[in-house]
């Protein structure tokens, strides 16, 4: 499908009023009552238009039901921002029916989790920063982990740049076993990731963020309550996604916190 061929249907006089139409049935009607719309909004070949949008795909098909397709209610919402709609509204609506572009969403559970994970999916990153004053790897975390950054640093060498992480932790506390399990994932993080560390001993902020690489990627951080140690505790975050100004901040508020911790050999 290409933009012209999308345009063309998309600027008949008659199609917008029936992407207006259409876009009030979220349960789909029948051909028919599709055929009945398509004549209240003057259509003059039904046949042909119905055709059309199925072929272009601003159409979908269920049983025997039809109903406007994402990219149908997309190119009605870009019709409708061009007949007087609100870019508020335009954007309300965009995030309805596209969650992807939500760029709050509370994270009730397996935040740090997800984090990772999120790497592992999209390794277009260029740099990642870990603020926990906890940080003890489960087997699976650092498998993911190592994964991640492979495949990071493949995409790195290929497009001339170089991967970092960033990570400001406490210094090892508690029994015995939790500072030996700590200490061996700071050693983890910097032998296998290269991770510069720093410590801070009143650190208590939660804050996890990967910035894109220069070619382009998904930028996020996560602020929150849990530590990067895998508990099953209760916890509650907000993930935010592409809201550069925001991420800035968070950026400038974990470099401060590192300048003043102690690098951890």
């Amino acid at each position: 499908m290409t933009s012209q061929a999308l345009s063309e249907i998309v600027g008949k006089a008659t199609v917008y009023a029936l992407l207006q139409d259409l876009s009030k049935y979220e349960s789909g009607i029948s051909q028919t009552e599709l055929y009945d719309l398509m004549r209240d909004s003057s259509v003059e070949d039904p046949d042909v238009l119905f055709t059309e949008l199925l072929g272009r795909g601003l159409l979908s098909q269920y049983g025997g039901r039809y109903v406007l397709s994402t990219p149908g209610r997309h190119a009605h919402l870009l019709v409708a921002g061009l007949n007087g709609m609100t870019i508020e509204d335009v954007l309300r609506e965009l995030r309805r029916i596209s969650p992807d572009l939500m760029p709050y969403e509370l994270v009730q559970e397996g935040m740090t989790a997800e984090f990772i994970r999120s790497l592992l999916d999209r390794p277009d990153f260029q740099r990642v920063y870990i603020c926990s004053p906890w940080i003890i790897l489960t087997d699976k975390m650092k498998y993911h982990l190592r994964q991640a950054f492979y495949a990071a640093n493949e995409l790195a060498d290929s497009g001339g740049y170089e991967t970092d992480l960033l990570c400001v932790c406490r210094p090892p506390e508690g029994s015995d076993e939790q500072k030996e399990r700590m200490a061996d994932s700071i050693k983890f993080l910097k032998d296998s990731l290269g991770a510069e560390i720093v410590t801070h001993k009143r650190l208590h902020s939660k804050l996890y963020i990967r910035d894109p690489a220069p070619t382009g990627g998904l930028q996020v951080a996560v602020v929150g309550s849990q530590n990067l140690t895998g508990s099953n505790n209760l916890e509650l975050g907000i993930r935010i996604r592409n809201d550069g100004v925001l991420i800035g901040k968070l950026i400038s508020y974990f470099m401060n916190v590192r300048a003043r911790g102690v690098e951890a050999y």
